[in-house]
């Protein structure tokens, strides 16, 4: 599988809350919230950038949220269109595993808001389950999420 980025917040309502189990999701969107990278994609990323080579298509849901957001200087929409240019999928955990507290909007970019907040998971006894799971209905959700939460996002 060809990853853009690993990231540890999941949205609460596809979160599998009540799970011992952690396995790993291909998602197509990027949230930049405890996320990380390999060294070879960042420098793949800095290098489109500065070349231009960073095209935001047209109809797309990245292009949606660059006119709602309207703001200068967001690099993880780069990162997101970069990513999908180049057919990579984000690795998303059937759980959030960060607490995620940046809804009190004292962010740059951020509003007061907190259906997105998560406390983590406390659970001492996970079992991590080395296959991948492929689930159509949670990449739905998400699209549906950041359809209408997206100012929140950048």
């Amino acid at each position: 599988m060809n990853c853009g980025a690993i990231c540890s917040y999941m949205f609460p309502e596809i979160s599998e809350q009540n799970s011992n189990t952690l396995y790993p999701m291909p998602l197509k969107y990027f949230v930049p919230w405890g996320w990380a990278t390999n060294k070879e994609n960042w420098k793949k990323f800095i290098e489109n950038k500065k070349k231009n080579l960073i095209s935001y298509e047209k109809k797309t849901l990245y292009s949606q949220i660059l006119r709602k957001i309207n703001k200068k200087n967001i690099w993880s929409i780069d990162f997101i269109y970069n990513n999908l240019k180049e057919s990579k999928n984000f690795i998303y955990p059937n759980f959030s595993l960060i607490k995620n507290i940046g809804f009190d909007a004292s962010g740059v970019n951020s509003k007061v808001d907190t259906s997105l907040r998560v406390t983590g998971n406390n659970k001492k006894d996970i079992k991590f389950v080395k296959k991948t799971i492929i689930n159509k209905k949670i990449e739905v959700k998400q699209d549906k999420i950041l359809k209408n939460k997206i100012y929140l996002f950048y």
